[in-house]
């Protein structure tokens, strides 16, 4: 996760960046213009900035070589309307890291971001480890603990205990036992189980009986599996151009699809490669998931954190609700309560559904499901299935396996 400021003068191409590297769990800041943006540098101090090279008032040219003169180590990623040769070795003499040229796919952003960042990281690494380095090999460090060691103390009891080991080694095997006992009883009992999927963008996940559909936001895909003793591959649908950030599937073999980048909505048959029936403008600017209930479609979006439902007939909305979510990324509704998932914080609220949402619950995910933002949803018959982004691992999880938080 890094800091990353935006430096562009369209406000729309910066929403559609953050929505992208938000995605990813990275911190976003905003700069329409190059004063504005000499100033955020200098007070936050990012990980890496994004500048466009055309700016109006101050080329991005001029802002690069500010920048630089204060700044010398910031990793910059260069956005150009252009592929010319020269000017890219012009750049690349102020310290590029690299270079997107318009129009670019979601896939060469992200990629660029996570090259650059690892390169920087390695970079920073390295100097860490040669002043470490130094510092082991200066006459000082090399004869400060010569006077004495620890190789002259005598051991201690409870080394001596140790090394014996032979009182120790029946008790060791009976905890190390039991403990295995325990971890196996406890995961037959709520049935935890862990699937592994071949890409890791996943961006929303529908259970209908038998059938799991994921979205590959970057593969821009959709893949229909059978669930059986594991996963089994049905079909995969190229949808490409479409940011995929919500999928519902319906009766009757429709489906329904958002899209952050184009701000729509579209209704969609699934049969032949989800072709395409009709589209709506979102309601908010980032429309982030989907929802089916049987009788209406519902929809998250992440800058308004609203939670909107729809008449399927024409994707009108009926009705919004506020929820606690500040980054809504996934919904389900169950037995008259709507669960969210939110990105922003990793965990999930439960809202009683009437004339508001009412919040009545919220947990936290497992450890090791939260190191990622969370990226999509499913709830079915008391499991939560969960998917991260930039993880191949899908997690299947008994609601009992979450830990409740105090409302406040």
């Amino acid at each position: 996760m890094a800091n990353i400021l935006l430096i562009d003068d369209e406000p729309d191409m910066r929403r559609a960046l953050r929505q992208l590297l938000e995605h990813y769990g990275h911190q976003i800041s905003e700069a329409g213009d190059g004063d504005e943006a000499l100033r955020l540098v200098e007070s936050q101090k990012p990980d890496l900035a994004l500048l466009d090279l055309r700016l109006p008032g101050q080329d991005g040219v001029e802002i690069l070589r500010e920048i630089r003169r204060e700044h010398p180590d910031l990793a910059i990623i260069m956005i150009t309307g252009f592929s010319s040769n020269e000017a890219k070795m012009e750049l690349e003499r102020l310290g590029i890291s690299a270079f997107l040229t318009k129009p670019f796919h979601n896939r060469d952003l992200a990629a660029a971001v996570h090259r650059t960042l690892e390169e920087r990281r390695l970079l920073n690494e390295k100097s860490l480890h040669e002043q470490q380095l130094g510092k082991k090999l200066s006459p000082n460090a090399r004869f400060a603990g010569s006077r004495h060691s620890r190789a002259d103390e005598p051991p201690s009891p409870g080394y001596r205990a140790l090394m014996n080991g032979r009182r120790l080694a029946p008790l060791i095997l009976v905890m190390i036992a039991a403990t295995a006992a325990y971890f196996l009883f406890q995961q037959k009992k709520d049935a935890s189980v862990d699937f592994t999927i071949p890409f890791e963008h996943p961006s929303s996940i529908v259970l209908d009986k038998d059938n799991l559909w994921i979205s590959d936001w970057l593969g821009e895909k959709i893949i229909h599996y059978k669930i059986a003793e594991g996963l089994s591959l049905e079909r995969r649908y190229d949808l490409s151009g479409e940011h995929i950030t919500g999928l519902a599937v319906a009766e009757g073999g429709l489906a329904y699809v958002c899209d952050s980048w184009k701000k729509t909505i579209s209704k969609r048959r699934i049969e032949p490669d989800f072709a395409l029936i009709e589209t709506a403008p979102s309601p908010g600017p980032s429309p982030s998931c989907l929802f089916w209930d049987k009788k209406f479609l519902w929809s998250c979006d992440a800058v308004t954190g609203k939670i909107y439902q729809h008449d399927p007939s024409d994707l009108s909305v009926r009705v919004s609700f506020d929820n606690q979510a500040k980054s809504p990324t996934a919904v389900a509704i169950e037995d008259g309560f709507l669960w969210v998932g939110d990105a922003a914080s990793n965990k999930i609220f439960k809202h009683r559904l009437g004339a508001t949402a009412a919040l009545e619950a919220m947990y936290s995910l497992p450890a090791q499901v939260e190191a990622k933002a969370l990226s999509g949803m499913a709830l079915h018959e008391g499991y939560f299935w969960l998917a991260r982004d930039g993880s191949s691992i899908l997690w299947k999880r008994s609601l009992k396996k979450l830990s409740a938080e105090q409302i406040r």
